[in-house]
């Protein structure tokens, strides 16, 4: 099936608005330093904000810390011991997801009503108090209540974010802004990991309330508010101060404010339930809900929350932690992979490509730990039969092909980072105007933390069920319905106003 690069598969050109007029924003007049400034400037505030992803990258990645440590040494702060079943490893990670659905339920309207940089302060409490309480407890759920106000953290931030970094970027660079917070969150993935190599879970859990205190105190306060939001809210002339800091002194504002505007009029005013069931809009919406479906049930966040569990059932011959770390490292190598071409080759592109190697990466996982287990099985058939030792011949061999679950694993990791893992938030900002973004983002998560919770709370159900290698092949069974689904549906974004 060939790929198309309009706006979407069947050349229709009226799903999003019109080509972003700021796409050759910087004039002659502004000199080279002052370029240069002004983008060092908006990195800066990208960053800045992007502290809260990174917090989510390490929320997400901590049950790896916990189930490690669980394994080699159960104690808590106070010297006492957990007992912890394989049920409670999957809700660890899992409730984290559970925790942010009732904010989510409103975090819509508390981001359209307070503002992106206020709600981004806001969720650094609930998120602090969280990891303190993991620190602090003493059996398995006072660590899930942690978890919970993480995840009603993770709720409003995520929101607030992704909705504020959409409206401050140009659109000829907006991809890579959006994609870096992937990028932030692949290098929580690897703090986390590092620091529980060093320090027990209950000692990074104290990092982390700092960490995410960090972001919420100290850069969301200082960050421009969004002009788009202040636009919708009729604040003009702040807009425009900002916008001329954001895109330059000589783009022309004014044109700039009369396409958004223009852009959300049909939704000013109007309540949220009839804009958003207009037929083009939960069209927009059902594409996106059924790429974080694929995501999840590729294993998306199984990858995330349990790569130490999955390296242990593989038949791992090297240091899991290690190991785990190098799996995380290439996440973060396909998400900077992801901020490079995303802009050049597209959504749809990055998307299929990323599938591509999700389906490569399970079938070949998912044939050595086949065959491991039947050799196994084989072996202890024998031993049994002739009542003999083995000779180590097949001991030998699997340990000559333990290197191919590692192999695997990162390139399931680098596939995920790629673009299934990350596009589908990218595309829910994308595919809605500033009016009813919010609200949208909030459903969009709501659907993301369901499908997340499922597909991580039976993990170890369908591993007993369906063998491990039967589970790594159902997820690239969904990985490859992922390649059609998004030939078929998915709309293409690159350079487009998105109001």
């Amino acid at each position: 099936m060939e790929m198309k690069d309009s706006v979407c598969p069947s050349g229709r050109t009226d799903f999003l608005p019109s080509q972003d007029t700021t796409e050759e924003s910087v004039s002659a007049k502004e000199s080279i330093s002052q370029r240069r400034l002004r983008y060092a400037v908006i990195t800066g505030i990208i960053l800045g904000t992007t502290l809260g992803p990174q917090n989510d990258g390490i929320c997400s990645t901590w049950p790896n810390v916990f189930a490690s440590d669980m394994e080699t040494d159960r104690s808590t702060i106070y010297n006492t011991s957990l007992e912890v079943t394989d049920w409670q490893l999957d809700f660890m990670s899992s409730s984290f997801f559970i925790g942010s659905l009732p904010v989510i339920v409103v975090s819509g309207m508390l981001v359209s009503w307070l503002g992106r940089r206020k709600c981004m302060t806001i969720c650094s409490i609930p998120g602090a108090i969280g990891w303190i309480l993991i620190a602090l407890g003493y059996n398995v759920p006072m660590v899930l209540v942690g978890r919970f106000l993480c995840g009603a953290a993770h709720g409003l931030q995520g929101i607030a974010v992704r909705s504020y970094l959409a409206e401050i970027s140009d659109a000829k660079f907006r991809g890579a802004a959006g994609m870096t917070t992937e990028t932030m969150k692949g290098l929580g993935f690897i703090l986390i990991i590092a620091l529980g190599i060093f320090m027990p879970w209950y000692y990074t859990a104290i990092f982390c309330a700092c960490h995410i205190l960090l972001f919420g105190m100290v850069f969301a306060p200082i960050i421009p508010r969004s002009p788009s939001h202040l636009i919708v809210k009729g604040k003009e002339e702040e807009a425009i101060k900002i916008l001329r800091k954001l895109r330059g002194p000589d783009v022309n504002h004014t044109e700039m404010v009369r396409q958004l505007k223009k852009e959300n009029e049909k939704a000013v005013g109007v309540a949220f339930r009839k804009v958003f069931f207009k037929p083009d809009m939960f069209k927009r919406y059902l594409i996106v809900a059924g790429l974080f479906f694929i995501g999840n049930f590729s294993g998306v966040e199984v990858v995330r929350g349990n790569a130490t569990r999955m390296l242990q059932t593989s038949g791992l011959a090297f240091d899991k932690d290690v190991t785990t770390m190098i799996v995380f490292c290439v996440l973060l190598a396909g998400s900077i992979s992801q901020i490079l071409v995303l802009d050049w080759i597209g959504r749809r592109r990055c998307l299929v490509a990323s599938l591509v190697l999700l389906v490569i990466g399970y079938a070949f996982l998912g044939t050595y730990v086949f065959l491991n287990t039947e050799e196994a099985e084989m072996d202890a058939y024998n031993l049994m039969q002739n009542f003999t030792i083995s000779d180590g011949s097949s001991s030998k061999a699997g340990s000559e092909w333990s290197w191919v679950p590692s192999l695997m694993l990162m390139t399931v990791a680098f596939g995920s980072s790629l673009g299934i893992g990350s596009l589908p938030w990218l595309l829910s900002t994308e595919y809605f105007p500033t009016t009813i973004r919010p609200q949208v983002l909030s459903i969009c998560s709501i659907t993301a933390n369901m499908t997340s919770i499922a597909a991580l709370q039976l993990y170890s159900p369908l591993q007993t069920l369906l063998t491990p290698a039967g589970l790594y092949w159902f997820y690239g069974s969904f990985s490859a319905l992922g390649i059609v689904y998004t030939l078929v549906f998915v709309y293409e974004t690159k350079g487009i106003s998105i109001g």
